[in-house]
């Protein structure tokens, strides 16, 4: 093990919590916790960040072993962000309430269907954490790219062989990741462990 490893083993035993129970909390995997505490993998900094955060210990303690383990304040910095986040949050509501008056009945409709889904999906009780993020990461990323191709495709002004051709190539690269997505979504399922 690591320094870094080390620390991460260290805040999950001090919270008696499983390698399972811990990458929940974190919608991580629990193969990639073991991974970290052996030193076999780097966790991100926003990970590192999080298991700050999750866990009320030190960031300088977990990322240089400086300091005492555990935070006592609440850091001023992060009450801001989440604040920033949810005004964040309620603007884009507004935005999508704003931008809905302009559609027709029959798109009104089919926004309502898209946002109805994913409040279903938001509502559900999964078997861990981890299968909720995992279900809208790849929502996300397939919407995403989906909304990006949509937007071109209605915006590019070219004509001819280049537009047919642009076109060809983003359909190509499309339907080549959203089969990754959902591979990488299937796999996660599959080794994600029930609670």
């Amino acid at each position: 093990m690591d320094g870094l490893g080390e620390r991460i083993h260290a805040i999950r035993k001090s919270r008696n919590l499983t390698q399972q129970q811990f990458a929940d909390q974190l919608s991580v995997s629990r193969p990639f916790i073991s991974r970290i505490e052996s030193g076999k993998e780097s966790p991100s900094d926003s990970l590192l960040k999080l298991i700050s955060l999750q866990f009320d210990v030190s960031y300088e303690w977990i990322t240089g072993g400086k300091g005492s383990m555990f935070t006592v304040e609440i850091n001023q910095m992060d009450i801001d962000i989440a604040e920033v986040v949810d005004r964040g949050f309620v603007d884009m509501l507004n935005r999508v309430g704003e931008s809905v008056k302009h559609c027709n009945a029959q798109e009104k409709i089919m926004v309502y269907d898209v946002l109805m889904e994913l409040a279903d999906i938001l509502s559900l009780k999964a078997k861990s954490t981890s299968q909720k993020t995992i279900a809208l990461e790849t929502i996300r990323d397939i919407f995403c790219q989906t909304a990006f191709l949509m937007k071109k495709c209605l915006t590019l002004t070219v004509t001819g062989t280049f537009k047919e051709e642009w076109l060809d190539n983003q359909y190509r690269w499309f339907t080549d990741n959203y089969l990754e997505f959902l591979s990488k979504a299937k796999s996660e399922f599959l080794y994600s462990k029930d609670e």
